[in-house]
């Protein structure tokens, strides 16, 4: 009896997956048409809401038809919690970025956390050079005379984390190689994001930073949605 509901589990989960996969590939393509055509509509901003938005639901079904539901997954379905929730500040409401770049904080935080539970004799070492890391930056920060604020704060400890979560999943990537690949997506799309906003701080002249600066419009979901499909896959998909 309990192989017939174990194969049931199995048999729905995979369903559910497939018609996971399917309906992100059709919105991932449908709003880079909308942007790549430079048509930032709407319409554009709601599927990349409802793509992300997918990946917390599938995510909360899997947990649900876990048996095992140990503190590593729970952080995993925690850190996507709160990516959605960063993105109805950044992406759907497009204001309060204090607010939806402390949520993405807690994401990264949690991941870290995830790859401490996997690295648990190197973890605390890691934490602490991230922790040396961020005030080192603040320092150079400082030392160039820049004005430090809660926003400049939040971005300097997020990229810091950002950074070292995408080393230490690299370095455990035969254990799961989707969250390994999913991180990298993820600082891809934060490079682009970064490359995007500094033209608001700073002049850069120059053909190159035009053509870098064009592409990052469409660069940051490019790589932002499959890496949270990536992420949230992972949490079902590693090895034991």
């Amino acid at each position: 009896m309990q192989n017939i509901v174990d194969k049931g589990k199995k048999y729905f989960i995979c369903t559910v997956t497939g018609i996971f996969l399917l309906i992100e590939a059709v919105i991932y393509v449908a709003f880079l048409s909308l942007d790549i055509a430079n048509s930032h509509s709407d319409y554009s901003t709601g599927m990349k809401f409802i793509g992300i938005s997918l990946c917390l639901f599938y995510s909360i079904i899997c947990f649900l038809m876990k048996e095992d539901k140990n503190l590593e997954n729970n952080i995993v379905t925690l850190a996507i919690t709160t990516t959605v929730i960063a993105d109805v500040f950044l992406l759907l409401l497009n204001r309060h970025y204090t607010i939806g770049l402390l949520f993405f904080n807690i994401t990264q935080v949690c991941y870290g956390i995830k790859i401490y539970l996997s690295r648990r004799k190197k973890g605390s070492l890691f934490f602490i050079i991230r922790f040396v890391t961020f005030l080192a930056l603040i320092w150079i920060v400082g030392w160039r005379k820049v004005s430090i604020d809660l926003l400049v704060l939040l971005t300097g400890f997020y990229f810091v984390n950002l950074f070292y979560n995408v080393i230490g999943s690299c370095l455990q990537w035969k254990k799961n190689v989707l969250f390994a690949v999913g991180m990298l997506l993820f600082l891809c799309c934060d490079i682009q994001v970064g490359i995007f906003n500094i033209s608001q701080y700073i002049s850069i002249e120059g053909e190159l930073f035009k053509k870098l600066f064009a592409f990052s419009q469409i660069g940051m979901w490019l790589f932002y949605l499959p890496s949270q499909v990536l992420l949230t896959l992972s949490n079902r998909w590693s090895e034991k």
